[in-house]
C-alpha cells in the first residue's frame, strides 16, 4: 500500500503569515482606520482613478491604492498634498526604493539621504536648481528671477522661520536634530512639488552642492534646470565680510567653508553656469 503523502499544513499554533506577528499594531493604531479609508477615497476621486507617477512619464495606468508622497518616517504627514493616487507596481517599486536607500542612490550620495531623498521624483512644475558657495549671490539670483506665483525652497529661509533666527544665516549654527527638522521641512516642500495639488508656476530650490554627480542628481530626479553660480572665492569672502560688518551675524567659518566648496567642485555638462559680471569704471579725461 503506498504510504499517505505527507502533510504542508501549518502545525498546529503556528503562524500562517508575517502580518499577525505578536504585537503588530493594529491597521488603525498605525493610522489606518475609518479616516483614512474615507480620505484614501477622496484621493482616488481627486487623482481621477490615475496613478500619478506613471502619468508624469506619460503612461495612463489605474491606480489601486494611495501613497505618501514623502514617507511618514521622513515626517510626511496625511496632508491631501501629501498623498497620490498610485498603482501596485509603482508601489512596490518606490516603497522597495525607500527602504533600501543605500542601494537605491548612488554610493556617493547615500551618507546623507535626507539632503537627497532616494523616494523624490519628477516634479509637475518646472525647477530650476541654484547652486554656489556662500557669499556667490544664490538669494539674489532667485529674488531677481522668481515670479509672484513662484515657489522659492531655501534652507537658510526654513531654519530662519523654525528657529527665530531674525533673518540672520544660521544653518552652520544648528545642532544636529535641528538640522534634521529643517531638511524635513524642506522636503516636505519639494514633494509636494510632486503632486498636481500644488499651486505655484515654477519653483527655485537653493541647494549648495558643489559636486558634479549630486547636481546631476537633482536634475535627473526633478526634471530640472541647475544653475551654478560660480563666483570666485575671493569675491565671496569680499561679500561675507561686508555682510559681516553691516551686521549680518555669519558663521566664523564662512571663508573656510568657501574653500571647501572650490576644494570640492567639479563640473557638469548640464549645468547653466552664472559668472559674476565685472564693472567697468570710465577714467575720467584730463585736458591738458
Amino acid at each position: 500500500m503506498a504510504k499517505r503523502p505527507p502533510s504542508f499544513t501549518n502545525p498546529k499554533g503556528k503562524k500562517r503569515s508575517g502580518w499577525s506577528k505578536k504585537g503588530r499594531k493594529s491597521a488603525h493604531e498605525r493610522g489606518y482606520g475609518w479616516a483614512w479609508r474615507k480620505l484614501r477615497a477622496f484621493i482616488l476621486r481627486r487623482d481621477k482613478g490615475l496613478c500619478q507617477p506613471c502619468l508624469r512619464n506619460g503612461v495612463t495606468t489605474l491606480a489601486r491604492e494611495v501613497d505618501h508622497i514623502i514617507p511618514k518616517e521622513w515626517g510626511g504627514s496625511d496632508d491631501e498634498g501629501n498623498l497620490q493616487s498610485i498603482c501596485i507596481d509603482c508601489h512596490k517599486a518606490k516603497t522597495a526604493e525607500e527602504g533600501n536607500t543605500g542601494k537605491a542612490m548612488d554610493h556617493r550620495l547615500a551618507s546623507n539621504p535626507m539632503a537627497h531623498p532616494p523616494w523624490l521624483c519628477r516634479s509637475v512644475i518646472p525647477v530650476t536648481i541654484v547652486t554656489g558657495p556662500p557669499g556667490s549671490g544664490k538669494s539674489s539670483y532667485v529674488n531677481d528671477h522668481a515670479g509672484d506665483s513662484d515657489c522659492v525652497i531655501c534652507f537658510d529661509q526654513i531654519a530662519a522661520n523654525l528657529f527665530k533666527s531674525d533673518g540672520q544665516r544660521v544653518h552652520q549654527m544648528l545642532s544636529g536634530p535641528q538640522v534634521k527638522a529643517v531638511l524635513q521641512e524642506r522636503n516636505k516642500a519639494i514633494g509636494r512639488l510632486m503632486t498636481s495639488a500644488t499651486n505655484y508656476s515654477k519653483a527655485w530650490i537653493i541647494v549648495s552642492d558643489a559636486q558634479s554627480e549630486r547636481r546631476r542628481w537633482w536634475s535627473e530626479t526633478l526634471g530640472a534646470d541647475v544653475v551654478v553660480m560660480l563666483t570666485p572665492a575671493s569675491v565671496c569672502k569680499a561679500r561675507i565680510t561686508k555682510d559681516e560688518a553691516n551686521g549680518e551675524r555669519r558663521p566664523g567659518n564662512s571663508e573656510a567653508i568657501v574653500d571647501q566648496w572650490w576644494w570640492n567642485y567639479t563640473p557638469w555638462s548640464g549645468d547653466q553656469v552664472v559668472k559674476p559680471q565685472r564693472k567697468h569704471t570710465r577714467r575720467a579725461r584730463t585736458h591738458r
